[in-house]
């Protein structure tokens, strides 16, 4: 089953480069709203069924895509970004002086151990992605599904499915996988 990820559109800390994981709930910017109009023109007309995690950046770029492809979104809390507890509200320059990791490589090795700053672990994320992806191919296997959630989600897709090809997860991006 094909299933099309989006990557919200850019908020403001987006764009000054600072996490803000689940803690931080923040509407998408000018361009953010750009950036999700134009991607609703640009997506498969195919898609039949919307999915969003619950913070505000995700919802917002849901409904502008809904609206131009006149579907409902069904909000999921399995695709909420990880909680990076005390890393919420640094820069990605301040998260890597503090843990000695990249964001980039947090996100691409969720087994890096950040249980001191109070991060939810990776193996929590990968059960709740996981979690959804059964329900999907259970109860949605006939359908054309979006899916608009965050960059951890996405980077985590490609973690599970090694085999598709990996595109940058920048905002508005759109990530094609067969699960």
């Amino acid at each position: 089953m094909k299933v099309y990820f989006v990557r919200h559109g850019e908020t403001k800390y987006n764009f000054l480069h600072i996490l803000m994981g689940r803690r931080m709930d923040e509407v998408l910017d000018k361009h953010g709203v750009e950036q999700a109009k134009e991607i609703a023109k640009q997506l498969d007309h195919n898609v039949d069924i919307i999915f969003a995690s619950p913070l505000k950046r995700a919802q917002q770029t849901a409904f502008i895509i809904s609206n131009e492809l006149g579907l409902s979104v069904h909000t999921r809390n399995e695709l909420a970004e990880r909680d990076f507890g005390k890393l919420t509200g640094k820069t990605w320059a301040e998260v890597e002086q503090i843990t000695g990791s990249s964001l980039q490589y947090i996100e691409e090795h969720l087994n890096v151990d950040l249980k001191k700053y109070n991060v939810e672990s990776g193996s929590a994320i990968k059960m709740r992605l996981l979690h959804f992806l059964s329900d999907l191919k259970h109860d949605y296997a006939l359908r054309f599904p979006l899916v608009v959630c965050h960059s951890g989600i996405i980077n985590l897709m490609y973690q599970l499915f090694p085999e598709t090809k990996k595109n940058k997860t920048q905002n508005a991006s759109v990530h094609v996988f067969e699960i």
